[in-house]
């Protein structure tokens, strides 16, 4: 932030990345897409979850412009942890700040 010698309001935007790991047992020998798609446990549905009680957050009326989605990433499956899977999605937030 600039200091100045005016006061005022200003408008912030952030982005941030929520990332998930999810792991599911589903497919032992890593034959299927059961653990990027499955509707109860895979990591696109933990995903969801998060994006369902994210967007359009207010941040307890701290927000001046709801939370947005901006982009995701692809589920990358971890070759060291066999079942586990990693999701990242983007969001941007605005809020306004106050300066004297």
């Amino acid at each position: 932030m600039v200091e100045t010698e005016a006061t005022g309001i200003g408008y912030v935007e952030e982005d941030f990345r929520v990332a998930v790991w999810a792991r599911v047992y589903l497919d032992q020998v890593n034959h299927s897409t059961e653990r990027v798609t499955n509707a109860t446990y895979g990591v696109m549905k933990t995903m969801a979850e998060v994006r369902q009680a994210l967007i359009q957050s207010d941040a307890n009326s701290t927000a001046t412009t709801a939370v947005r989605w901006t982009g995701g990433s692809h589920p990358i499956e971890s070759e060291d942890a066999p079942g586990w899977v990693y999701y990242e999605d983007t969001f941007r937030i605005g809020y306004e700040i106050v300066w004297s």
